[in-house]
């Protein structure tokens, strides 16, 4: 079995003693070509070696930016557009990337102005998201709806819509947009999850896992594609397969809620319930459903039913009609009446 740190290290070293005698030109068309082939943690590298020798080298501070939009980093990615702008040298889509580094960094406020001003698809699907942060659901899928019709590409709004319609309770059509979405960028990272997302909710989990794992192959660093993987072989029952991919998703992204999520689910596939308990403990008052569930299970599986009925209650109060929760609560309330 591959070990990903030493992997990741063993790259790394590769990669800077590849790099011993390169010319700037070649670490350049390095950064570009990873860039291209989605693999930003390796164009970082030769984007920040470029940087130390030129500061203020206008391509390649616009480059630096793309690549740490895409690694979630908003307050990089904003600092680079200060410095790309302070040039004198902007591309044209300057305003867009400005606008998704505030929307990373929870400016909302700004991400709603410079997405709206732009009138695009691109523009409002940022100012969508931004009333979508600020709580301003009825204002978000009037954006997301105006969106549709504004010029640009459309595809990521799309996507994004799909998620919203999805999450607001009407599958069908959410699956209907990330449909629309997927046929305007099919190897998208954002219409590919999208779709996956839906299916594997609707309980489609052989048509979310072949989604996931193309936006695994064309988007090799994506948290969301390894994730969305692991939790469709998960729902699939291919427990065995699974494990050595939980393991990879722990060192890539310590401390993530979701991957402890998915620690707890094995462990509990394995009947390790005090275990599951510890793991989800820090986390015990999440608003997720699922972290919720799992832990009020542990706690009825080690004869706390005490303990598990309050989150229980609360679950079929937000959740009402569950099988699972309904279920696993007059269990709970048996135990309870039997202690």
């Amino acid at each position: 079995m591959k070990h990903p740190v030493r992997t990741f290290v063993t790259t790394a070293l590769a990669l800077a003693l590849a790099a011993c005698g390169m010319s700037p030109e070649e670490r350049l068309d390095r950064a570009e070509q990873a860039m291209a082939e989605h693999r930003y943690s390796e164009a970082r590298l030769d984007l920040g070696t470029l940087l130390q020798e030129d500061a203020s080298d206008p391509q390649v501070l616009e480059l630096m930016a793309r690549t740490q939009l895409q690694l979630g980093d908003g307050a990089g990615a904003h600092a680079m557009l200060e410095r790309l702008e302070a040039t004198g040298t902007t591309p044209d889509d300057f305003t867009l990337l400005l606008a998704e580094a505030m929307l990373l960094q929870g400016e909302f406020e700004g991400a709603l102005a410079a997405g709206e001003s732009l009138g695009t698809a691109e523009g409002l699907r940022v100012a969508a998201l931004a009333h979508l942060r600020q709580g301003g659901v009825d204002l978000a899928e009037q954006t997301f709806a105006r969106g549709q019709q504004a010029p640009g590409d459309r595809s990521r709004l799309l996507a994004d819509y799909a998620r919203f319609v999805h999450l607001q309770g009407d599958s069908e059509r959410g699956m209907q947009l990330a449909q629309q979405a997927l046929a305007l960028d099919p190897q998208g990272l954002d219409p590919l999850v999208a779709a996956a997302m839906i299916h594997q909710d609707t309980g489609e989990f052989d048509e979310a896992l072949a989604l996931y794992e193309t936006a695994q192959s064309v988007w090799p660093e994506s948290r969301a594609a390894m994730l969305g993987r692991i939790g469709s072989m998960g729902d699939s029952g291919r427990v065995d397969e699974i494990r050595p991919l939980i393991e990879e998703a722990a060192n890539r992204f310590p401390g993530d809620p979701e991957v402890t999520f998915l620690q707890a689910r094995l462990l509990a596939e394995d009947g390790e319930w005090g275990e599951v308990r510890n793991v989800l403990q820090a986390d015990a008052d999440t608003n997720d459903p699922r972290r919720q569930l799992l832990y009020a299970r542990a706690l009825v599986e080690l004869d706390l039913p005490e303990q598990a009925l309050p989150r229980l209650n609360a679950l079929n109060r937000q959740i009402p009609g569950n099988p699972e929760i309904e279920g696993l609560l007059a269990r709970a309330e048996q135990a309870a009446s039997a202690g």
